[in-house]
């Protein structure tokens, strides 16, 4: 929710904001490195070279409403009407 308002306009209007917003997770599992660090940055040479092994697209995230609080799996290798499935 926001009021809007400003100095030329004496606008005291309300406005509610519909659209929802997701917390969107990607992760990576069993990642042989000697230390947390290393872990991180061979994940990151992962999504740095991810468009020559098919990008990022071919990647399955976690995704939440954060409203609603529904949990979905979204696999971006699948055809956009298979993509998003309930968890």
């Amino acid at each position: 929710m926001a009021i809007y308002g400003d100095e030329k306009h004496n606008v005291n209007e309300e406005h509610i904001d519909n659209t929802p917003s997701f917390t969107v997770r990607l992760e990576f599992t069993e990642i042989d490195a000697k230390n947390p660090l290393d872990a991180v940055k061979k994940i990151l040479r992962w999504i740095e070279n991810a468009d020559r092994m098919g990008g990022a697209e071919t990647f399955t995230y976690d995704v939440i409403n954060e409203k609603t609080l529904e949990e979905f799996t979204v696999d971006m290798s699948e055809e956009e009407k298979d993509a998003v499935l309930p968890k």
